[in-house]
């Protein structure tokens, strides 16, 4: 998305991810924003308590040395949905008409003390 900053490509792709619902018209017009690290390394960790959200965007801090694996409470190194290297993100758009359960994302890591930042909208 050569030309747009890194909120406007969030906002496009929240858009066409969505079914057209842009972020403007969520519930929550500003983000919310949080960070989870994992103290040992091979245990899922919960990204926060139980919070609804239309988006999240979850994002491997730009110092860990090792993947973050994103999934549900089975997260580990060979069972994951997702793997963020540093600095690498990952959007989550809720289908139309239903929320996501920030609870319900788990992250693991290669390393002790690494971990992601996030933001959520509505």
């Amino acid at each position: 998305m050569s030309g747009y900053t890194d909120q406007q490509a969030l906002n496009q792709i929240a858009l066409l991810l969505s079914g057209g619902v842009p972020i403007s018209e969520l519930t929550t017009s500003s983000p919310t924003h949080g960070g989870k690290d994992v103290a040992t390394a091979g245990t899922a960790v919960a990204l926060a308590s139980s919070t609804d959200c239309r988006v999240l965007v979850i994002q491997a801090k730009p110092g860990n040395t090792g993947n973050i694996y994103v999934g549900d409470s089975g997260v580990s190194s060979s069972a994951y949905g997702f793997v963020l290297t540093a600095g690498e993100s990952i959007p989550l758009v809720a289908p139309t008409g239903t929320k996501l359960d920030i609870a319900e994302h788990f992250i693991d890591s290669d390393n002790n003390g690494e971990g992601v930042t996030f933001m959520y909208w509505g």
